[in-house]
């Protein structure tokens, strides 16, 4: 995303950078007329300028993610807010914790009765972490991964 937004020269909307010197990393905010009732021209530009950019950011930032991560993003936020979002999503919902996840539940299995309770919290517990993450893991996919890990031949 980052890249993208560089790209097309949208970063500053999203960045939180506050060294002047450093235009590449300086955020943009909004600019705010000091008299609201005395609006003068070229500040009306900078406003719809500053405007027109933060809709272009969340357009891209729209078309980059998956409807998941989107459904929570609201228009009424500004692209910084709504990359805070992302960012803090992204920390949680990379594709190596995913991997690692099913990996884990795959690797899972049932080795006797008393084992039961263990074998059943695992699956919880990697339920919980893809529904925080926002990963879509449905029924089916858990009873498969759940019936995967109990033994062919039960010699309890």
């Amino acid at each position: 995303m980052t890249l993208a937004l560089k790209g097309e020269c949208l970063w500053n909307q999203c960045s939180n950078g506050t060294d002047p010197n450093n235009f590449a990393e300086l955020a943009s905010s909004q600019p705010v007329p000091a008299d609201p009732t005395a609006v003068k021209t070229d500040k009306q530009e900078k406003i719809l300028d500053w405007l027109a950019k933060d809709a272009q950011a969340k357009a891209l930032v729209d078309r980059k993610v998956s409807a998941v991560v989107a459904s929570q993003l609201s228009d009424s936020q500004t692209a910084c807010q709504q990359w805070e979002i992302l960012a803090q999503q992204f920390s949680r919902n990379n594709l190596m914790s995913q991997y690692e996840l099913q990996a884990r539940i795959r690797a899972e299995k049932l080795k006797d009765a008393e084992d039961a309770p263990h074998y059943l919290g695992v699956f919880e517990d990697v339920c919980r972490h893809f529904i925080q993450m926002g990963v879509t893991y449905s029924n089916d996919e858990a009873i498969f991964d759940l019936l995967q890990g109990l033994p062919d031949i039960i010699e309890w």
